[in-house]
């Protein structure tokens, strides 16, 4: 962004997972509120854009994490428990993703609207493998061997867990099309909504 030409808005999109059990899979979510999930607490908390008006998108807390916490791949350990825990004490529903607050961190930092449109893939009662966290866990680890030790945990896990791989598969390969149909039915109301902002703002 310092050298390159400033956007007017950005869009924090994709998928989440559905913390709290009013959050239902394949539902679309926004949010107002985006919060930073350190190791020990709620580090940061930024401001969004609610994209108020469109039906069917659920208003919630977007907490961003690096560990997965939705379903036994994350609360299953000590620290995805305490996770957890916290999140249970903010304003419901609550969703969780790996990005928003990073990129409502810049936003924030160059004064840039930023709006949260994304899709639930995961809930507590319909979680994802657990051999996903492992590898989720590899992708964003420090050092080389910490990486390579949760890859090949994640590996022998999902080796052994063919139904959670078949129903990832087949559950995953939809996910790309419903994302594309919500995109093609909510991008004028979405860019309206950025421009008033932006209007407001100004």
């Amino acid at each position: 962004l310092k050298t390159a030409a400033r956007p007017s808005r950005i869009v924090s999109a994709g998928f989440a997972g559905g913390f709290s059990p009013t959050l239902s899979r394949n539902a679309w979510v926004t949010a107002d509120t985006v919060l930073l999930a350190g190791n020990e607490a709620i580090d940061q908390s930024f401001r969004a854009v609610p994209l108020a008006g469109i039906a069917d998108v659920v208003s919630c807390t977007m907490v961003s994490s690096a560990e997965l916490v939705i379903g036994a791949g994350g609360s299953g350990t000590a620290s995805g428990a305490d996770k957890a825990q916290r999140y249970l004490e903010l304003l419901q529903p609550v969703a969780v993703d790996m990005e928003s607050a990073v990129l409502a961190q810049v936003a924030q930092e160059y004064g840039i609207p930023i709006m949260i449109f994304r899709m639930i893939t995961d809930t507590p009662a319909e979680p994802l493998p657990d051999f996903l966290a492992p590898l989720t866990g590899a992708v964003i680890a420090q050092g080389a061997r910490i990486r390579a030790a949760l890859a090949f945990k994640g590996l022998s896990a999902a080796i052994r867990d063919t139904r959670g791989i078949a129903r990832l598969v087949k559950e995953g390969s939809s996910w790309p099309k419903l994302l594309r149909r919500g995109w093609s039915q909510n991008a004028a109301v979405i860019r309206e909504i950025g421009l008033n902002e932006i209007v407001r703002k100004s």
